[in-house]
């Protein structure tokens, strides 16, 4: 499943899912332990291994709650420059790829997969085939394994 990089994972983190890096330890402590905190807004959830994240971002609750800023960000964006809101874009809660496929919709046809780890999937008809490709589909039968 970990098939990227440890940085382009965090990045992915940080980018896709708004998990902050946080160091919760004093100076002291600080210089004995190589320990990172993950820290996600969205839920107000904390986790030190990367095992963990991997679990709540792919959890449930999180997608929903990711979904539901993005959806609104989306729509103020649309709002804001006047522009007429796309509802196959984000308003469809697309549970088919957004659970099933834990795909995260940025509103606008812009799609990124936590499966693995890409954020620049642009289009529909490009995201349906990403979800079809092999590679998804191997890591998405090692679901399970993640969740034990």
């Amino acid at each position: 499943m970990l098939q990227k990089s440890a940085m382009e994972r965090i990045m992915f983190y940080v980018q896709v899912h708004s998990i902050e890096m946080r160091n919760d330890l004093d100076d002291a402590e600080l210089s004995t332990k190589n320990i990172i905190n993950f820290y996600c807004q969205a839920c107000r959830y904390s986790v030190t291994d990367e095992r963990g994240l991997l679990k709540h971002i792919i959890s449930e609750k999180h997608v929903e709650r990711l979904h539901f800023l993005y959806k609104t960000k989306y729509i103020r964006e649309c709002i804001k420059n006047n522009v007429e809101i796309q509802p196959s874009t984000i308003l469809n809660p697309m549970r088919m790829y957004r659970d099933l496929n834990k795909i995260v919709c940025f509103g606008n046809s812009k799609y990124a997969c936590s499966l693995c780890f890409e954020n620049n999937i642009v289009g529909e008809s490009v995201l349906i085939a990403h979800c079809a490709d092999s590679k998804h589909a191997e890591r998405k039968r090692g679901l399970p394994e993640i969740l034990e």
